[in-house]
């Protein structure tokens, strides 16, 4: 961590980085999946038991038939023939599930009162920062951002979903899906969503700048 007398940042290994976050009157928890989460304090008098999360937990999300991804190699030219080409759809999403809200608020009230209450995610807004990242300097890397064909807005609030679209042709198509078959041939391809916050909680937990980031391996691991 680094801080400067005026704000600082802070990454972790799993998520995100903040840049502009006071250190006064926030709550740092540790979940029992060890997400890390920092709860922030909305100090008025009408709301003086409301707390906000900083956005975290970057992942696929799912459905009630399971992850939202798919990824379907075919051939234009001959069916009979080894597919040349693929398509790869799937979506994103961040913030705490129901489960981990759940243990957050339970531990935030064994922290502070029975009555303080996690109202959510710290509101954010669409800005020209807001954007995703695909992260990877090797072959895989260049192959994935070549194919994304077309990404949806960020989405702003928990649980809201990103659409991504990869259309692979030719030698692209060979990377990625070679890389199919071992996943940890991702780990050097990271997934970077960038958020803004919109500025008002309190001033004793200003925002500016959220960045969600995972290893594409990690997104995965329990898709394939």
């Amino acid at each position: 961590m680094n801080i400067t007398i005026w704000s600082y940042s802070i990454l972790f290994s799993t998520s995100f980085l903040i840049s502009g976050l006071s250190q006064e009157e926030k709550i740092n928890l540790v979940l029992s999946d060890q997400t890390e989460v920092i709860l922030c304090h909305q100090v008025s008098i009408e709301e003086s038991n409301r707390y906000y999360y900083l956005p975290l937990n970057l992942r696929i999300s799912r459905s009630s038939a399971g992850p939202e991804f798919s990824f379907m190699p075919f051939n234009t030219i001959d069916d009979n023939k080894p597919p040349s080409e693929g398509i790869l759809h799937l979506l994103l999403t961040w913030g705490l599930d129901t489960d981990q809200r759940k243990e957050a608020t339970r531990l935030l009230q064994q922290q502070v009162d029975t009555h303080a209450y996690l109202a959510g995610s710290i509101p954010l807004i669409h800005d020209e920062i807001s954007h995703l990242e695909i992260i990877g300097d090797n072959d895989l890397g260049q192959a994935m951002r070549h194919s994304l064909n077309s990404s949806a807005p960020v989405p702003l609030t928990p649980g809201s979903k990103m659409a991504l679209s990869f259309k692979f042709s030719n030698e692209n198509f060979r990377i990625f899906n070679n890389a199919l078959e071992n996943v940890s041939s991702f780990d050097k391809i990271r997934f970077r969503v960038y958020l803004k916050s919109a500025g008002i909680i309190t001033r004793a937990c200003t925002v500016d700048k959220i960045i969600l980031e995972k290893k594409f391996s990690e997104l995965i691991e329990h898709v394939l």
